[in-house]
């Protein structure tokens, strides 16, 4: 049942009396329907809806503020829990003693939180309720704009009552999965914080030492990073020796060695002088960015090997491996997209809006505008959208459906998005059966169907 939803069957049904409840005028009307056999089941038109415990939970780094109603009582319990387990049980223990065995819903937030943790570990129904939807909850029901933790624990208990059979619950993948996720998680995280320490060496060099960046643009090398250590300086690098030069690559497999000679004729050319004020400040930063980046780097590569080791394990491997472009970094990065627990998705449509493909449809009266969808799980847009720029490099169809939308005016990141909007439906088919990919069948279904290859941004719920 929802807030304005449909009107409530009459006061002469079998099982429910109609009580109209007064409702701040933000909201609308609101109808509770009070069973008359106990808390069996509540009835919207003619589809029984089993009664539950609707638990609201805001959380905070020290104590969790709750509100819990049962659908078809006016039992509400509210109470402030600790953020360890004692608080926990003293919540089931409440909960307990107010409703007895009816199953109970938690609605929170952020279920990567300690209590949603806890939670999903013991098998409860948690869902994760949008924060935006949360704040517009709150306002309807404080005009004023006041806010405070028990009122946004009201606000999630509501929407968890209300909207009940709109929210899905967090269904978490098997260990294996839930592993591999994680650890693709971290080596994003780690690939993130490598290319914000880049970003700084780049910077600080440019302010004191352009020439190292001559000699070497790409700082994430390991040759790169050995060359700052050694001679992290215009000055240092003005006084080595070519002895020095030729130790920097030994051992280092560098693959043009005729250009050892270059580069060092290039490090002897006369570099703008700075002051050894900036000097000093700029050795000291740049030998902390680099060690810090050797570590990322070391972390990365042990993270690789354990990403690879554990995703050729599972029986999905093969489906996302045989996705043209994908190879053993994307692969298992697009399963942590999907999962391996089949009910997580029931359509492509909503991985694409999840994801962020999908662009969203704004429209009032004769004004229309089809934009961006920015609220959505960043990590996995950025997934698909690297899958769509190396399929193109290894699929034709690919290549031209990304062509052609450029032809049409759309920007490459447009094209790009729509490519893995495309993408995405045959990713869903694909995982829904287990199955791998096979272009030629995917072109043979095509020309039976007539479907076109090219498509046409369309606006999303």
């Amino acid at each position: 049942m929802t807030w304005g939803g449909p009107v409530p069957p009459p006061v002469d049904h079998p099982q429910a009396s109609i009580e109209l409840c007064a409702a701040s005028t933000h909201i609308g009307p609101r109808y509770r329907m009070v069973i008359r056999r106990g808390l069996e089941s509540i009835t919207t038109g003619d589809l029984p809806v089993p009664a539950f415990v609707a638990v609201g939970i805001d959380s905070s780094d020290t104590h969790h503020d709750i509100q819990a109603e049962a659908t078809g009582s006016a039992t509400i319990l509210r109470l402030r829990i600790s953020n360890d387990l004692a608080g926990f049980q003293k919540l089931f223990t409440a909960l307990q003693e107010s409703f007895g065995d009816l199953p109970r819903r938690y609605a929170v937030e952020n279920p990567a939180l300690l209590l949603g943790r806890f939670l999903i570990h013991l098998g409860a129904a948690v869902y994760a309720v949008n924060p935006r939807a949360v704040v517009r909850m709150r306002e309807a029901l404080a005009a004023s704009g006041k806010k405070d933790d028990p009122l946004d624990a009201k606000a999630l208990c509501l929407l968890m009552r209300e909207r009940a059979e709109e929210l899905a619950p967090v269904r978490r993948n098997s260990p294996e999965g839930e592993l591999l996720a994680g650890l693709v998680k971290q080596r994003i995280g780690v690939v993130e914080d490598k290319n914000r320490l880049l970003n700084q060496l780049t910077a600080t060099l440019k302010a004191y030492y352009p020439r190292a960046l001559e000699l070497f643009s790409n700082l994430d090398q390991p040759l790169s990073l050995a060359f700052l250590l050694a001679f992290a300086s215009p000055s240092e690098l003005s006084n080595a020796t070519r002895a020095s030069w030729d130790e920097l690559f030994a051992g280092q497999r560098y693959p043009r060695p005729r250009k050892i000679d270059v580069l060092w004729a290039q490090s002897r050319a006369a570099q703008v002088p700075v002051s050894p004020t900036d000097e000093a400040l700029g050795v000291r930063q740049v030998r902390r960015v680099v060690r810090t980046l050797q570590l990322l780097l070391t972390e990365l590569a042990a993270l690789d090997r354990e990403i690879e080791a554990r995703f050729k394990e599972l029986p999905d491997a093969e489906t996302f491996r045989s996705l043209p472009g994908a190879a053993e970094v994307l692969a298992p990065a697009l399963f942590a997209v999907f999962g391996d627990n089949r009910e997580r998705w029931n359509d492509w449509r909503e991985v694409a809006c999840t994801s962020g493909t999908a662009p969203i449809t704004r429209q009032s009266g004769s004004f229309r505008a089809v934009t961006m969808r920015r609220h959505c799980d960043h990590r996995a847009r950025r997934t698909l959208h690297l899958f769509a720029g190396c399929s193109r490099k290894s699929c034709e169809w690919a290549r031209n459906f990304y062509l052609e939308q450029r032809r049409r005016g759309k920007t490459h990141g447009t094209a790009l998005r729509n490519l893995a909007t495309k993408w995405l439906r045959i990713l869903f088919r694909l995982w829904k059966d287990n199955s791998q990919y096979d272009e030629a069948k995917y072109l043979k279904r095509h020309a039976e169907r007539q479907a076109p290859l090219i498509g046409v941004e369309t606006g999303a719920p």
